[in-house]
């Protein structure tokens, strides 16, 4: 009995694991007009496109790349599942390592900011945890989650664009 519940257990490990890992081969950050990828369905369509549409403008000014992921639940360690995604999503050109990825899983209430190599120099770990503290997480407590991210959004295009 032991066997079958562990074997049970271990099919559905490998199931969710799959499933992760398709959302990420599915979504590749290349298709740029769609940079986020709402799986939690935390925002409403107009919210999506307004936040695409400002990180389209962004990256037409700066070359810089930033997604924005939202997840129900993960079953990784959120910190490596964060790098992990970051990478094989390709964000920021390959030649600047300028990406950015937002990362909300709901269920767990965490969110994190993932820096490329090259946007980490300007978008240092303390600048990244201001902006989560203050722009994102008061406005994710009053389930205002497209306030924070747009908040965040300003907060990061000024930090990254400052000479």
């Amino acid at each position: 009995m032991k066997k079958k519940i562990s074997l049970v257990i271990f099919i559905m490990m490998i199931v969710f694991s799959c499933k992760e890992k398709k959302d990420i081969i599915n979504s590749p950050i290349s298709d740029t007009t769609n940079y986020v990828f709402d799986y939690a369905n935390m925002l409403s369509i107009a919210e999506r496109d307004s936040i695409n549409l400002k990180i389209r403008q962004f990256e037409l000014k700066t070359t810089n790349e930033i997604a924005v992921v939202t997840k129900d639940s993960i079953i990784e360690n959120f910190l490596l599942y964060s790098v992990n995604l970051a990478n094989r999503m390709g964000i920021g050109k390959k030649d600047k390592d300028n990406g950015l990825l937002i990362l909300l899983v709901k269920n767990s209430r965490q969110v994190r900011l993932n820096t490329g190599i090259g946007t980490e120099k300007i978008l240092t770990d303390a600048i990244c945890q201001d902006i989560t503290d203050y722009k994102m997480i008061p406005q994710f407590k009053n389930n205002e989650f497209y306030k924070g991210i747009d908040d965040a959004l300003d907060e990061i295009i000024i930090q990254w664009t400052i000479d």
